[in-house]
């Protein structure tokens, strides 16, 4: 009888080490994960706190020309955009129907098109301070950074970007929305909504002699 209460005890004893082991690997698995996400949304927020202030610069140096500025601008959009993604995107159900000569003069086109969106937008920030004011995850690898540029005797305007944590370690925007309003889905409706009215060949015509060429002016 005594055998059996041993045996009968030191499986309950083993037992809850065991799950008692589990729980604590669970929890440090849990924790682990909470501060992976943690760090890699502060690494986010920086990567947006230092483009923005990039942008800034640029807009301000005394010395740049219209056309230096744009070049500027191309870079950060080049190194800082998910182009491929947001031009695809933008593309929505047509992305399958272009050929992939198409393809290639499209996204060419498109980096100058965003190039001169947010050229002339920040130009207008000429005097204002950017500052990154929050950061969530948005899903696996996605978070959505918050930032307000403030403008002396103007309200704050709130920018919300859309960023991916992608597998080579870089940060990409992909998208950025002010006042509820999605740029991303904007220019999708746009363009996709010229193509539907215009069909392939026609718009790419016209979207090619409008943005083949970097303008030198920023409006």
């Amino acid at each position: 009888m005594k055998s059996k209460f041993r045996l009968s005890f030191s499986f309950i004893l083993a037992a809850l080490i065991l799950v008692g082991g589990l729980q604590m690997e669970n929890a440090v698995a849990a924790s682990t994960s909470v501060s992976k996400t943690s760090t890699t949304a502060q690494q986010c927020k920086q990567f947006i706190e230092r483009l923005g202030n990039q942008a800034l610069d640029i807009i301000n140096a005394p010395n740049l020309s219209d056309e230096e500025v744009m070049a500027e601008f191309e870079k950060l959009v080049n190194e800082n955009f998910s182009i491929d993604s947001m031009a695809n995107f933008c593309l929505g159900r047509y992305a399958r129907v272009l050929n992939q000569s198409q393809k290639t003069v499209f996204t060419r086109c498109f980096v100058n098109m965003l190039v001169r969106f947010y050229a002339s937008n920040f130009k207008e920030y000429k005097a204002a301070k950017f500052v990154v004011s929050g950061a969530k995850e948005k899903a696996k690898s996605q978070y959505l950074i918050e930032t307000r540029v403030q403008i002396p005797g103007k309200k704050d305007v709130i920018i919300i970007w859309s960023v991916r944590h992608e597998k080579n370690g870089e940060f990409k925007i992909r998208d950025a929305t002010t006042d509820d309003v999605s740029m991303a889905q904007i220019q999708r409706a746009e363009i996709s909504g010229s193509i539907s009215e215009k069909g392939v060949e026609k718009f790419m015509n016209e979207f090619e002699t409008k943005y083949a060429k970097q303008i030198t002016k920023i409006k």
